[in-house]
């Protein structure tokens, strides 16, 4: 699973965040101009929820077992 990191800055009094990829340190998005950080952070996580792709889910476990066939036994020889 990816991993990001943000920071928030001040501009023009208003906040906006910054997504960047934990990887390579590149900008991946910045909100625009909020007037608090709440706001800022609000469109974040947005942006961060749609990054992630439902391939990124732990998938379930499956029995690595397989069914073995068995020979029905009649009686007395059959």
């Amino acid at each position: 699973m990816k991993s990001y990191f943000t920071s928030f800055e001040l501009e023009e009094g208003k906040f906006k965040g910054i997504i960047y990829d934990a990887t390579t340190n590149q900008i991946l998005h910045t909100t625009k101009l909020h007037d608090s950080q709440a706001g800022a952070t609000f469109e974040v996580n947005e942006y961060v929820s749609k990054l992630k792709a439902p391939t990124d889910q732990p998938k379930p476990i499956s029995n690595s077992s397989s069914p073995h066939a068995f020979k029905k036994r009649t009686c007395c020889g059959g």
